[in-house]
Order: structure tokens, then sequence, then C-alpha cells
């Protein structure tokens, strides 16, 4: 609930649109760590690319955070809330792997690291539906602002 009011008072939107995206979030982020867990590593992404693509993905995401800053321009917080958004859905299948002890070149425990475990699914969470936010807030203004089609007669 604290979440859910954070995100009202933060964004504006109405509660439908919320809850809807709660939801969203719930089944894309339950996928995606089904898929970490449960599928052949065949299928998943190697440890060498994962880390590569995340350190590429950060520096841009640095570059980025630091040119919008000095700008404000939106078309680049657009880019930093894209690459964050990428970021998440690669972060998340990895993580699962983690939490059912499936990365053999990590020699931690799951079982010893639980309380990590559920912060990182809970941030996980966190950051994919406040890119949600994001993206759901800008298609509202996109549609405030786009000329109407219709036009009325008296």
């Amino acid at each position: 609930m604290t979440t859910l009011g954070g995100a009202q008072s933060a964004t504006g939107l109405g509660t439908l649109p919320l809850v809807l995206a709660v939801f969203g979030v719930t089944l894309i982020v339950l996928i995606l760590n089904f898929s970490g867990a449960m599928c052949p590593q065949d299928f998943l992404p190697g440890g060498v690319f994962s880390t590569l693509l995340m350190i590429f993905l950060l520096i841009a995401l640095i570059a980025l955070g630091i040119v919008q800053l000095c700008t404000g321009n939106q078309k680049v917080l657009d880019a930093f809330i894209s690459i964050l958004f990428i970021m998440v859905i690669i972060a998340i299948p990895i993580q699962a792997q983690f939490n059912h002890g499936r990365l053999d070149a990590i020699e931690l425990v799951p079982q010893q690291h639980l309380v990590v475990c559920a912060l990182t699914v809970y941030l996980h969470t966190v950051m994919f539906f406040s890119c949600i936010c994001y993206f759901i807030k800008v298609e509202e203004k996109k549609a405030a602002t786009a000329p109407s089609t219709t036009s009325e007669y008296y």
C-alpha cells in the first residue's frame, strides 16, 4: 500500500492504471523469475555475455544520467528510463538463477543469503513498476497534448 500510495502521489496516475500496472508487473516479474529458476540454462544468457552487456548498459546509463542532469532534456530521460528498464529485465532471470542455486560460478549458498535474495526480488519489482509508471505517464502526456482529430461544428 505504501508503494501504491507513493506511486499515486508521485506520478498523479489514477487508481485503476496503478492497480493494472501492479498486476501486470507482478505477472511479468513472476514469469521472468520462473524462467530464471526453471528454464534450461542453454536458453538463458551466459555469465560473460550478461556481465559485459550489463557493464555496457551501466556505462550508458551513467552517461545519460549526467547528460540529463546537465540539460534537463525529456528525450534523454526517456532513454535513461528505457535502459534502466532493459537492465531490470536482464537482471531478474540472473538473480532468480542465483536465488535457486543454479549459478555454478558463484560459491555463495543462497540459503545463507535469503534476506538479500528477498530484497533483490523486491527492488527489481519496484524498479520495474517505477519504469512502467513512467511509461504510462509519458503516454498520458502524449495523448493529452495530441491534436484532436474530431472537430465540432455548431
